[in-house]
């Protein structure tokens, strides 16, 4: 409900406090204070007609106590209804109070403006600042703890809420025994879903994520953008970086566009140029520069100059703009060639030492070869005579053995042809 109910009627504030905001301007401040009651009434009367809350009842849950699980009491429904109410407006109050906080005092730091004019009031948002997010993380965590707890049937309340009112959830099942149901509580059921639907419904249609679709129902085509126009060279330069502020060159804080013009400062250096100029930045440039030319105009009139002795004055400085520049880009581009000759002359000779490098290499690398060539060719000739010598070896003693085995047959035969006679 907090997050359909709460949007809806801001939205209705909103669209009221702008019909006249000469007297209904206070109804968008105290929208948050409109919303609470508005909750509490609704949570309120669904606790004590149906003791269950506005969401409790649409899923058929009741609220009994915690203890004895009977029916809970009055005092249990103010309390049920001020935690459903008040918890979750203290948490966005809060909220809203620290963004506003870091913001002041963001601005504050880095500005010599000082936009509070009460010592305390500063070192209580500065208290703020610093503890909210701890208080913030401990609600959080304490949720987490009882739905972990509820989960692990470790407890009967499901959220902190619960455990502060006394009470736990049950399904309820109305079952009526009586054959007449009387129409006003037929309409009544009907009536429900259907208004339940067209809250989401609006919630939908006014959401951030469906703007674009309804701006397109509602609002003609998108005009082109105009023409890009460059930057003034009497203007500031537009850092490289673009973290970095146009005024102070130093890292953005606060940052903030100009709708105008689309830069973006930081808040301090944008707002220190508006309090003294009076008007923003970009329209009291072009105030400033309109004042100028009606301020010539006069003087022309007053002196008698007419719009050919200003175009002509105009001519001129033209020309003499433009023979400085071709001076500049003759010393430039002398400058640039004294450059590139000492880069030539070094990579020169950086080229010199190169080959001078490649050369010593290379004759280390001729006599390296010639050493190696000389070594195998002497163990091509030691491999030659010795298998020479081993070729000769074998021939040799291959010989004796034939001679061996003639003299052997030789006596053999002759012992045959004796023993024959």
């Amino acid at each position: 409900m907090d997050a359909s109910l709460r949007p809806a009627i801001q939205h209705v504030c909103k669209v009221v406090a702008h019909t006249s905001p000469e007297r209904l301007g206070t109804v968008w401040k105290l929208a948050d204070e409109l919303c609470l009651a508005v909750e509490f009434l609704v949570q309120y009367c669904f606790l004590h007609y149906r003791s269950a809350s506005f969401s409790e009842h649409f899923y058929s849950l009741k609220r009994v106590t915690a203890s004895k699980g009977s029916a809970i009491g009055e005092s249990a429904k103010v309390i049920s209804a001020i935690c459903l109410a008040c918890v979750p407006y203290a948490l966005a109050k809060m909220e809203r109070l620290h963004s506003d906080a870091t913001f002041d005092t963001i601005t504050t730091r880095s500005s010599d403006t000082t936009f509070d004019t009460s010592r305390s009031a500063r070192n209580i948002k500065a208290v703020l600042v610093k503890l909210y997010p701890y208080i913030h993380f401990m609600w959080e965590a304490l949720k987490l703890a009882f739905r972990m707890k509820y989960l692990l049937r470790h407890t009967d309340c499901y959220s902190p809420q619960h455990w502060m009112a006394g009470v736990r959830l049950v399904r309820h099942l109305d079952v009526s025994h009586s054959d007449v149901v009387s129409i006003w509580k037929k309409l009544a059921d009907a009536a429900f879903p259907v208004g339940l639907f067209s809250l989401k419904l609006l919630e939908w249609w006014y959401s951030e994520e469906n703007s674009g679709s309804v701006r397109t129902l509602t609002t003609l085509p998108v005009p082109p953008p105009p023409p890009h126009v460059q930057p003034s060279p009497c203007g500031l330069a537009v850092p490289e970086d673009p973290h970095l502020c146009p005024i102070c060159l130093k890292r953005k804080r606060g940052a903030t566009a100009i709708s105008t013009s689309g830069y973006v400062f930081c808040y301090s250096c944008i707002l220190k140029g508006a309090l003294a100029a009076g008007v923003v930045g970009t329209i009291y440039l072009v105030q400033q520069r309109s004042k100028k030319k009606r301020r010539e105009e006069l003087d022309d009139m007053r002196s008698g100059r007419t719009v050919g002795d200003r175009m002509n004055e105009g001519e001129q400085r033209m020309r003499d703009k433009l023979g400085g520049t071709k001076q500049d880009i003759k010393d430039k581009g002398s400058e640039y060639s004294q450059k590139i000759k000492e880069k030539g002359s070094e990579y020169g000779q950086k080229a010199n030492d190169t080959l001078t490098n490649i050369k010593e290499k290379g004759s280390s690398y001729e006599q390296r070869a010639k050493d190696s060539l000389s070594a195998a060719e002497q163990k091509v000739k030691d491999s030659l005579s010795h298998a020479e010598h081993r070729t000769k070896d074998t021939l040799s003693s291959a010989e004796q053995k034939a001679k061996d085995a003639l003299s052997s047959a030789e006596r053999k035969a002759r012992s045959a042809l004796g023993q024959d006679k």
